[in-house]
């Protein structure tokens, strides 16, 4: 018998996703790069709006005021002209190169919140393939498991019915209604492994039952959940916990013989349906 390996966790499936995980990582790099260039203008605009607005100044102050007139010389009428000149072009140039890398680029907020919500579709979608690469691993251990369980419910079953203390064997399998069906209240026999789970994975991973059960099975299953879906009624197994006592809470506790019988008793048995 093959040798479960469930030490580790399930590999995490990256086919596709990590060459879309490098396009988005570089498509925000470029939006952080044009978001720099964008403030870089933006600064260059206010520091070019800073040193027009003192040239212009300057030069008002020259030609308005008469008595500032006479202390300038006319070099330095020449000089505050070229600069209130020059300062207006660099304004201009400024706002031009501010307005044509907006034309270029774009609304970089839109670019953003499109970035994030291509990321968040990624993210996602790897829960989506991690969360059916588990489902897939636990189906193919869960029919190990049955086919185990089923074992040891026939041997000890075959036991008790040959000899009246069963060889002493305990019930170690889960509760009768896990893998071994059991009457339901809908007056059929169902396990919640056949009847629920892997319905619910027929429901929602198809592929995955096409791919690890044998054809006729999957088939199957997947038929009867479109029965379900066109008469418009499911049934799924619910979660009854219910606890039975054993033992009288007598001083000295429980002794390991009277253990060891509690398990392998009636009342146990009955729960396993043994």
């Amino acid at each position: 018998m093959t040798r479960l390996n469930l030490s580790d966790k399930t590999p995490q499936p990256t086919s596709g996703l990590d060459a879309r995980e490098a396009e988005l990582a570089q498509q925000h790099q470029a939006l952080a790069e044009d978001a720099a260039e964008r403030r870089r203008l933006d600064g260059a605009k206010v520091q070019a709006a800073a040193a027009y607005q003192q040239a212009r100044d300057l030069h008002s102050r020259i030609l308005s005021d008469p008595d500032a007139n006479l202390d300038v010389s006319d070099t330095d009428r020449t000089e505050a002209a070229l600069a209130h000149k020059a300062t207006r072009d660099a304004v201009a140039k400024a706002s031009a190169a501010f307005t044509a890398h907006e034309a270029a680029i774009g609304d970089l907020d839109a670019r953003a919140r499109e970035l994030s919500a291509r990321a968040r579709v990624l993210e996602q979608e790897r829960v989506e393939a991690a969360h059916k690469a588990i489902v897939k691993r636990k189906v193919r251990a869960a029919l190990e498991l049955e086919a185990i369980e089923l074992e040891e419910h026939q041997l000890v079953r075959d036991a008790y019915s040959r000899w009246p203390d069963g060889l002493g064997l305990a019930p170690c399998d889960f509760p009768d209604g896990v893998f071994v069906a059991v009457e339901t209240n809908l007056g059929d026999r169902k396990s919640i492994f056949r009847d629920d789970v892997l319905k619910a994975i027929a429901a929602t991973y198809p592929e995955v039952l096409q791919e690890v059960l044998p054809a006729g099975e999957a088939s199957a299953i997947i038929a009867g959940i479109e029965r379900d879906r066109t008469r418009g009624v499911i049934h799924f197994a619910q979660r009854t916990l219910a606890w039975t006592m054993a033992g009288g809470w007598h001083t000295g506790g429980i002794a390991p013989e009277e253990m060891q019988n509690y398990f392998r008793g009636a009342i146990r048995r009955q729960q396993h349906g043994i």
